[in-house]
């Protein structure tokens, strides 16, 4: 018998050491010389990127996140997002290169990586990766934060009475994660 135990023990030790470890998270930022230069004023926020299939949930509330964030935390002023689709419709350009025909100092561009939100019903924990960068009037990228494997979480039990509420809660935090080295708007 004891044996057995002793067995038993030795092999969940030697299940738990070669199990695959969590990947560590990434967090990294790069500013560009210039930007201080570029003195950044209004920052149009373009449509994020998300993965196939959470486009339409996760989009628009990343977008109106970022967007919050650029207000409140960084005191930018943010053109509306149909003035800003509209242009970029208008004038057939890439969003990178928006920003001289929107009239605004940057374009900030969100791709969101992953979005695992395996258990976030009950727990209120995702796991996400985004990259947050801001390209300058010419295209020319003044800042990039890229996030990866970071854990955010609602704060509470998710269910089905809240579950859209717990979004949209979770998705402001992790934008204002993503956009929290984004220096503040430079005051004039």
């Amino acid at each position: 018998m004891i044996r057995t135990a002793t067995l038993l023990c030795a092999l969940a030790i030697l299940a738990a050491c070669s199990a695959a470890p969590e990947r560590a998270p990434v967090d990294e930022t790069s500013t560009a010389p210039g930007f201080a230069a570029a003195a950044i004023v209004d920052i149009a926020v373009v449509r994020a990127v998300c993965p196939e299939g959470s486009d339409e949930l996760l989009g628009p509330d990343l977008r109106a996140a970022a967007r919050k964030a650029l207000i409140n935390d960084k005191s930018y002023a943010v053109p509306v997002d149909s003035f800003v689709d509209g242009v970029i419709a208008q004038k057939n350009v890439e969003p990178a290169r928006a920003a001289e025909a929107m009239g605004s100092d940057g374009v900030l561009a969100i791709r969101l990586e992953q979005w695992d939100a395996g258990a976030f019903m009950g727990s209120g924990r995702i796991t996400a990766s985004a990259t947050a960068t801001l390209y300058g009037k010419n295209g020319v990228e003044l800042w990039k934060h890229t996030l990866k494997d970071r854990a955010v979480l609602y704060g509470g039990t998710v269910n089905g009475s809240n579950y859209r509420e717990a979004i949209v809660a979770v998705t402001r935090t992790f934008a204002t994660e993503v956009l929290a080295t984004l220096p503040r708007k430079i005051a004039r």
